[in-house]
């Protein structure tokens, strides 16, 4: 045993090698990488062109970003009811003066100014046609949604 810089120096064991592979693996391998680097390819050219066949029908894209609207905003009201949720319970939990009771409702009023907001956007578009955004406001699990982040306390 070797001593080394204030201590005994340990051999680590020999690294062990992989066996040389045959020419016959080696052309094996190569052709299954080649196979599945063709179908990446084949599979990426294929849905490049089914995004561009998508983005040449403006209606098809005007329907996409209603879709990503509606969406967005069935988010936005869940959010929405949690706060107001938490705004509730922090006024009933904490003693006076309420100063977290406050500012999450302030918060919770910020927010849900804002989702009306985009509320209104979606009904403008359900009035100019979109039939995305008037079946999403027909949505009877949307009007729990609502009354749950619009209540009034």
């Amino acid at each position: 045993m070797a001593r080394g810089f204030g201590g005994p120096c340990v051999s680590l064991p020999p690294i062990p090698t992989a066996r040389q592979r045959t020419p016959e693996e080696r052309a094996a391998s190569a052709a299954e990488w080649e196979a599945l680097a063709g179908a990446l390819v084949e599979q990426h050219e294929s849905r490049r062109k089914e995004w561009e066949r998508r983005i040449a029908n403006p209606e098809a894209l005007a329907r996409i970003r209603a879709q990503r609207q509606c969406s967005e905003l069935r988010c936005l009201l869940r959010k929405a009811a949690q706060k107001r949720t938490y705004a509730r319970a922090a006024w009933l939990l904490e003693e006076p003066p309420h100063i977290t009771a406050w500012i999450a409702k302030e918060a919770a009023d910020r927010f849900c100014a804002n989702v009306e907001r985009r509320t209104r956007s979606v009904y403008l578009r359900a009035a100019d046609g979109c039939e995305v955004c008037a079946a999403f406001l027909a949505d009877a699990g949307l009007d729990a949604l609502y009354a749950e982040a619009f209540a009034t306390d």
